[in-house]
């Protein structure tokens, strides 16, 4: 089976590419103290708002740090957050969603409002409602992320689990007198796993879309900490005289969010027992 899935993947140009930028943007995250050519830091007034040259390939900001090296930094910043949010919003989520469509009645029931209750507000706006009685840091932003996307995912599994649970090997293990946990995530989660990678996939993307906004509004990382949602703050101010301020940390939201995105649609493709 995995023979079959692996088969399928190449085909996909598409997910082939975006698992391609997604391996680059992570090494150069884990490497970034190798790959940047200075400290990102590190100011140098005589060169600040300096276009791209052989010593600054992106160019300098206005307190004249190297741009690349700070590019490179937010990719760190930026991974982060999104995979941890992602495992706060794929383990909150998932969890639920399975008790709500096994148990059924007055859990589902009172799961599926709670969902209701949080999905009449938008994310952005949820996230920014407690960022704001929070302080504005990184740790913060990841676990806020996570604890507000988890929702769609929530009801995502529980429609997958209503649908596995009534088939022969489920019933066979309540008769057998099975512990609930076990059915739960050993013979149920096994087959619901499928949908949950394509959207852990696909919000990771996201994740890294809400952290950039938050700290591009001063709600996320804060500075000296370089992150591209920061990066870009600095730059709208000069964006008429150093447009490399506001284009370079644009065009690495962008790629970043393009290449999980074509990652997350090229696993859906993949897994679709349809296809």
């Amino acid at each position: 089976m995995l023979r079959i899935y692996f088969g399928r993947f190449r085909k996909n140009k598409n997910a082939i590419f975006g698992l391609s930028i997604v391996l680059l943007l992570l090494m150069a995250a884990a490497l970034s103290p190798l790959l940047s050519p200075a400290n990102p830091s590190e100011q140098n007034l005589t060169e600040r708002i300096n276009g791209p040259s052989i010593r600054h390939p992106l160019g300098t900001d206005d307190l004249g740090r190297d741009l690349l090296s700070r590019t490179i930094y937010g990719a760190r910043i930026s991974m982060s957050v999104g995979f941890i949010a992602v495992f706060l919003m794929v383990t909150i989520g998932t969890t639920l969603g399975l008790i709500s469509g096994y148990s059924g009645k007055t859990v589902d029931t009172i799961i599926m409002r709670l969902v209701d209750i949080v999905l009449c507000f938008p994310t952005f706006f949820l996230v920014l409602i407690v960022i704001a009685f929070l302080e504005p840091n990184i740790h913060n932003v990841m676990v806020v992320i996570g604890i507000t996307s988890w929702p769609g995912l929530c009801r995502l599994v529980r429609a997958e689990v209503l649908s596995v649970k009534e088939r022969t090997y489920i019933q066979a293990a309540k008769v057998s007198g099975l512990p609930t946990a076990r059915i739960l995530f050993v013979h149920i989660l096994p087959n619901v796993i499928a949908p949950i990678l394509v959207s852990a996939t696909l919000g990771v993307g996201n994740a890294i879309l809400v952290e950039s906004g938050l700290s591009f509004l001063g709600l996320g990382v804060q500075p000296p900490t370089p992150s591209w949602g920061n990066i870009l703050t600095s730059g709208k101010d000069y964006i008429h005289v150093a447009w490399w301020l506001s284009v370079f940390p644009g065009l690495a939201i962008f790629i970043t969010v393009l290449a999980f995105n074509l990652l997350g649609e090229g696993l859906r493709d993949v897994l679709d027992p349809r296809m």
